[in-house]
């Protein structure tokens, strides 16, 4: 297997600005927190539960929070089964989760299974798009396309008047 390439993992395309929340909050602690940080994070769809070790627990929609009993745990109504990606991962493997399974982030742990960051769906389009040019790139290539300064139009046109 080949090394990747820093620039192309997981831990590359990350940001830490999420919002975590210890496992023994009750809903109303959650919203009392919100109120008073008032996070800047890049989402709050969802809520991500850490243990005392900072460990991913679970994941909480923002949605299921607010129509909740403020004395409900949060461990009570979180969603155990999450999916996640350690910071090593490979990028494309990231799109293809965060488009597989619909999601608008995915949470990075660390070996540890410390929660680090989250992924953004918008942070993985641009890895979609940067893909779809290689592959089209590739495609020329294998057609015989030299000049891959060519939009595949007008390589495909080029092709055709040969």
């Amino acid at each position: 297997m080949n090394e990747l390439n820093k620039d192309q993992t997981a831990g590359s395309l990350m940001t830490d600005e999420y919002l975590s929340i210890p496992s023994s909050f009750t809903v109303g602690d959650v919203i009392s927190l919100l109120k008073k940080k008032r996070p800047d994070a890049e989402t709050i769809y969802y809520l991500y539960v850490t243990d005392d070790q900072q460990k991913l627990a679970g994941v909480l929609s923002l949605r299921q929070l607010i129509i909740s009993d403020a004395h409900i745990v949060v461990t009570e109504m979180m969603s155990p089964s999450i999916h996640f990606v350690r910071s090593g991962e490979d990028q494309e493997i990231v799109a293809e989760l965060i488009k597989r399974h619909d999601l608008l982030a995915l949470p990075v742990i660390n070996d540890q299974a410390q929660l680090i960051g989250i992924i953004t769906v918008d942070d993985v389009i641009d890895v979609m798009e940067e893909e779809t040019t290689e592959d089209i790139g590739e495609l020329a290539a294998v057609r015989g396309a030299t000049d891959l300064t060519l939009s595949p139009f007008m390589a495909a046109k080029k092709e055709h008047h040969g």
